[in-house]
């Protein structure tokens, strides 16, 4: 068999499992001044810690698209091969109904789920998707911070 039938078989017979979990982690204040400023998303929710503390969520959030951005490196944590060699390579080519449903704090450890939902064949290209990306955040318990 070919080396990537194989890899196609592979994730064949995982769809519907969950492929991981990241290990706990957490974004700086620091992290999130740097995005604002890159983005020019400069914003007291996001950027202003003394405003956090009297807001509504007692401390400052990470923007949602900082967070999304992580999924790449969740997906490589967990060990989901990003393929580039002379015969394949991955590519995401968009992302399909993100939502982000709850605050993810700044310095508050999280941890992200990753399981395999659908498969489609289109003419001879095999595509994977990833279709619930999972960031939770711990306070005091586990709550869902963004779907995928």
């Amino acid at each position: 068999m070919h080396e990537i039938e194989q890899i196609i078989e592979g994730y064949r017979a995982k769809i519907g499992e969950v492929l991981g979990v990241t290990e706990d982690f957490s974004i700086r204040q620091s992290e999130i001044d740097v995005f604002g400023a890159l983005t020019q998303n400069i914003d007291p929710m996001h950027n202003d810690p003394e405003w956090g503390k009297e807001g509504p969520w007692g401390s400052t959030i990470v923007h949602g698209l900082f967070l999304l951005s992580y999924v790449a490196k969740f997906w490589k944590e967990i060990g989901v091969p990003i393929y580039t060699n002379e015969k394949m390579y991955s590519l995401n080519y968009g992302l399909n109904r993100v939502r982000f449903i709850s605050p993810f704090l700044v310095d508050v450890p999280g941890r992200a789920t990753v399981r395999l939902r659908i498969r489609a064949k289109i003419d001879s290209c095999c595509r994977a998707r990833s279709q619930s990306t999972r960031t939770a955040r711990k306070s005091p318990t586990w709550w869902p911070s963004c779907w995928r």
